[in-house]
């Protein structure tokens, strides 16, 4: 007993050098994490391709000699020439607003992941510091059952006590390092766990661990403020409504397809004319979009593809805000009836085939829902799950 009263103190005892505390392995687990790091710096480069899409396109300069023979390194006229290609159109404000989305699509999935490499390290922590635990637990009660059969036997010895008694200190003796044998495959399991989370190998060394959790942050005051928070601050909603947000902003972009004109000026120089500049030229280009119609084709697509996914979105809210509700309470109802018999069972029976319907049609809306989303990711290129 004053093992045991000497362990439960020394784990609420104040930490000493060396503890490894859950903040510290979490900042360790942040750091070193290659798929948080590599999250990181996709969204740095999403970051960058927004001033990318919002910048014009570079100029273009030109230079041409013309020569009326077959001289190499005469000529008769010099041509100098730029163009630029003007941002007129709405296509520099949808690549734009598509490279922003994606950005925030980025830094939703990075935080994401961060929270989820957060639950998870959370849980390795407390896991491995609970096997250690338990180890010291079982590994203090052997010493007490070793003196107890000691006890047995020198009473069985003097004939005041019984073999029983000897036999069962043995057996919770032998049970007991069966114990601590499972305790040890706990903890080789668990650093394991711990390790690989903060890219270290399985068999590093791994410090004592603060079983003390942190400061509990403010906990909503019911279960519904709970579920509020949820859908307004996780990171995984905030990831699939950025996905929305980037499949909205690439359908637009598709549907700007207006060409930008291009501005050309050249200055001409004829050889043996005293003035630098003999002549001039402007003019302006305009790209031809229906000698493609392959390329815009595809644009076409993706917006059929987005009003799909938009009626199959509305079709889920249908069946599961209003029709499911309600097949399951003409259910209750009916079952009502028949335990006060007002109704009969056709009418139970007939509820439950109405329920098992509506349950099929919730279930392939979404399903509708779900390969919408397959075809809009094939169509842009982009992880819509």
């Amino acid at each position: 007993m004053h093992r045991i009263a000497a362990l439960l103190l020394a784990l609420t005892a104040p930490l000493v050098a060396g503890t490894l505390t859950l903040d510290r392995y979490l900042a360790d687990v942040r750091a070193a994490n290659p798929e948080l790091r590599a999250a990181t710096e996709r969204t740095a480069a999403a970051e960058a391709r927004i001033a990318q899409a919002r910048a014009w396109a570079d100029p273009v300069a030109s230079l041409e000699l013309m020569r009326k023979d077959t001289e190499l390194f005469g000529y008769d006229e010099v041509q100098v020439g730029v163009t630029q290609i003007l941002p007129l159109s709405r296509q520099r404000n949808a690549r734009t607003a598509t490279a922003r989305a994606a950005s925030d699509l980025a830094k939703a999935e990075s935080r994401a992941l961060a929270s989820d490499l957060t639950i998870r390290a959370s849980r390795a922590y407390f896991t491995l510091a609970t096997a250690r635990t338990e180890l010291e637990l079982t590994r203090s009660f052997r010493p007490i059952l070793a003196h107890a059969a000691d006890a047995a036997r020198a009473r069985l010895a003097d004939g005041s006590g019984d073999v029983a008694s000897v036999l069962l200190a043995e057996t919770e003796s032998a049970k007991l390092q069966q114990q601590e044998i499972e305790n040890l495959r706990a903890i080789a399991d668990a650093e394991s766990a711990f390790n690989a989370l903060r890219h270290q190998p399985p068999a590093a060394p791994v410090d004592a661990l603060d079983e003390n959790p942190p400061a509990a942050t403010t906990i909503p005051a019911s279960l519904e403020a709970a579920l509020k928070q949820a859908l307004a601050h996780r990171p995984e909603l905030q990831a699939a409504e950025a996905q929305i947000a980037l499949a909205s902003r690439q359908a637009e972009q598709s549907r700007a397809w207006a060409p930008d004109p291009e501005l050309m000026i050249k200055l001409r120089h004829m050889n043996g004319m005293n003035r630098a500049v003999t002549s001039f030229d402007t003019g302006i280009a305009l790209p031809l979009p229906w000698a493609n119609r392959g390329k815009y084709r595809a644009a076409e697509e993706v917006r059929m593809a987005w009003n799909r996914l938009e009626a199959a979105r509305n079709l889920v809210v249908l069946h599961q805000g209003t029709l499911l509700p309600l097949a399951e309470r003409a259910q209750a109802a009916a079952l009502t009836g028949v335990a006060d018999g007002r109704t009969g069972i056709v009418e139970l029976l007939m509820a439950q085939k109405n329920l098992r319907e509506a349950h099929t049609a919730a279930t392939a809306a979404r399903l509708d829902q779900i390969q919408a989303l397959a075809d809009l990711a094939a169509l842009t290129g982009q992880n819509t799950f």
